[in-house]
């Protein structure tokens, strides 16, 4: 009778142990990155990085994949001349070191940047732009690859994000 009241004690302290280490298991620290430098100038607009960070759409269905993280990248768009710019999130992309290119995601952190819109001199759109990224990220490129028009061309600006 001793051996099997052993027995039940050692399973016990095993699970116990166990459950300890399970939960002594480090988190990952969120990540969050920093505009290196937070302005570019354009030539019809201003884009200004502020936090970059990592967030929860707050949505099942657009839950990111397993490994990947929602960046939310707080930008702010100002128009520096008459010439109207059209606000859309797929020009803008993240490009990390290994040359990956991530484009937003359809999940949106809040407040969601307002894209489809058109601005003129004074005016600006401020808001999260939100992609879905490996969360072992360290770093990555931000850019915005603007067509003025097809006489003009691009006008391409771009902000590097490290942690």
């Amino acid at each position: 009778m001793t051996t099997r009241t052993g027995g039940r004690t050692s399973l016990v302290l095993a699970f116990a142990i166990l459950a300890a280490l399970l939960a002594c298991k480090k988190k990952r620290e969120p990540l969050s990155f920093i505009a290196d430098p937070p302005i570019a100038e354009g030539k019809n607009y201003t884009l200004t990085v502020g936090t970059a960070r990592e967030c929860d759409v707050g949505k099942k269905h657009f839950a990111p994949k397993p490994g990947f993280v929602h960046l939310g990248v707080e930008v702010t768009f100002e128009a520096t001349t008459e010439q109207e710019v059209s606000i859309h999130s797929y020009p803008m992309k993240l490009k990390a070191p290994d040359g990956q290119i991530y484009g937003t995601s359809l999940g949106q952190c809040q407040p969601e940047f307002p894209v489809g819109t058109y601005i003129k001199k004074g005016r600006r759109q401020h808001g999260l732009l939100t992609f879905e990224i490996p969360e072992n990220s360290t770093s990555f490129v931000l850019s915005f690859e603007y067509m003025v028009n097809p006489s003009v061309g691009m006008d391409p600006v771009a902000i590097i994000l490290k942690r």
